[in-house]
């Protein structure tokens, strides 16, 4: 018998003025300088560029929570910075997860 369970993540939406603010934050800084202190190479994450750009993976205008996670933050060059900015709204708007289980194990995660 085939069962399925949907899953909605519920996302934080926080305005820009709140994520600048944070920028500019002590927590943040310091944050990003361990960060910086653990890199072994300054490279961006796509194209091995030099950079010293810290880019949260997950944004934290929608994932607040992780913003000082620093399993959150990868390099990114200027260029791939402003790229996946610029997408970042069309892909966190919404987050629907369905699985299909058989027996109950899974056998397949659709991501809307």
């Amino acid at each position: 018998m085939l069962k399925f369970r949907m899953i909605i993540e519920k996302l934080s939406n926080h305005s820009d003025e709140t994520c600048k603010k944070f920028y500019e934050s002590k927590e943040w800084k310091q944050c990003r300088a361990n960060f910086l202190r653990e890199q072994k190479e300054f490279k961006c994450k796509i194209c091995d560029k030099p950079t010293n750009i810290v880019d949260h993976i997950k944004p934290i205008r929608y994932y607040w929570h992780l913003r000082l996670d620093q399993n959150n933050l990868q390099l990114l060059c200027q260029g791939h910075n402003w790229n996946k900015g610029s997408k970042t709204g069309l892909k966190y708007k919404k987050k629907i997860k369905i699985e299909l289980f058989s027996d109950d194990e899974c056998i397949e995660d659709i991501i809307y």
